[in-house]
C-alpha cells in the first residue's frame, strides 16, 4: 500500500531531521565550550601578564630605592614614595 510507504518515508524523514537537530545541538555545545575555554585562557594570560608587569615595576622601584640609599639620599622624601 502507498500509505505504508508514505508513512515509512515520513518516519525516515523525521528520524533524519531529529539526528540533524541533535548534531546541530552537539556542534553548538562544542563551539560554546571551545569559546569559553579560549576566553578563560585569554583572561588567565592577561592576568599573568599584568602580574609580571607589576613584578617588573616593583623590582625597578626597589632598585631605585636601593641606589638612592647607597648614594646616601633621603628615601623617606615624598618624591621617593611608591605610587601605591
Amino acid at each position: 500500500m502507498d500509505i505504508d510507504k508514505d508513512f515509512e518515508l515520513a518516519l525516515l524523514m523525521m528520524a533524519q531531521e531529529s539526528r540533524m537537530a541533535g548534531d546541530v545541538a552537539y556542534a553548538t555545545r562544542m563551539q560554546l565550550e571551545t569559546d569559553a575555554s579560549f576566553m578563560t585562557n585569554k583572561h588567565y594570560a592577561q592576568q599573568l601578564a599584568a602580574m609580571e608587569k607589576k613584578v617588573l615595576l616593583d623590582t625597578e622601584f626597589a632598585r631605585k630605592i636601593q641606589d638612592a640609599t647607597n648614594r646616601g639620599q633621603n628615601v623617606d622624601h615624598p618624591s621617593m614614595q611608591d605610587a601605591e
